[in-house]
């Protein structure tokens, strides 16, 4: 009876552990995503105040080819960005600049 109590709590010890990993590497791959998606909003930042600069455009008529306000604009190159910003904004940009790549990466 000793015996088989003893690998019973050893049982459940190797199942506790077994699960704090997996909680473990599912954060692990979390706090990965997280930081790949902060990467991407980062370079979409950059694509923006680049494509602006590249065509000559002011401010403000970026702001209404992207369909924001000029605040949200100005948020935008600051590198902050606004809560309220949905993918039409990527949709007129691709529209707008006829560009197909991934603006979430390095433009060319």
């Amino acid at each position: 009876f000793k015996k088989a109590m003893k690998q019973f709590v050893r049982d459940i010890l190797h199942k506790e552990a077994a699960n704090n990993f997996m909680v473990f590497k599912t954060e692990g791959r979390r706090i990965a995503m997280r930081e790949q998606i902060e990467t991407d909003i980062e370079q979409f930042l950059k694509n923006v105040a680049s494509l602006r600069k590249h065509y000559g455009l002011s401010k403000k008529r970026m702001a209404q080819i992207l369909g924001i306000g000029i605040g949200s604009y100005n948020k935008l190159e600051q590198g902050i960005f606004p809560g309220r910003l949905t993918v039409d904004v990527i949709f007129n940009m691709t529209k707008y600049f006829k560009i197909t790549a991934n603006l979430f990466r390095k433009l060319p």
